[in-house]
């Protein structure tokens, strides 16, 4: 796994909340930017909705996208062109429960 990791700015607990305007804040631009040149699977731990995963995957990253709300990853999922399912793995998980082995 790359060391590029993507954490929401609210983190962990929120339900996913609807309506926002799409828009990277300063730290998932970075991540995104980051994650063209990996050549290893990037991590988006807390991925809500999918908007920063959407964006590294536009530009070639392979991510491994982990919410703790399934709603979130239905959600990522449907943001996501089919296209770029071949380099997505989506996951709902908490960092309790998460293994980095």
């Amino acid at each position: 796994m790359a060391a590029v990791l993507s954490f929401p700015s609210n983190l962990v607990g929120d339900e996913p909340e609807l309506g926002c305007a799409p828009a990277l804040d300063e730290l998932s631009l970075k991540f995104v930017i980051a994650s063209r040149n990996v050549r290893q699977p990037v991590l988006d731990f807390g991925c809500r909705d999918g908007l920063v995963t959407a964006a590294a995957l536009a530009r070639g990253a392979h991510v491994v996208a982990i919410d703790p709300h399934d709603r979130a990853i239905q959600q990522l999922l449907a943001r996501v062109p089919s296209q770029h399912h071949r380099r997505l793995r989506a996951h709902v998980g908490s960092l309790q429960n998460a293994r980095f082995d």
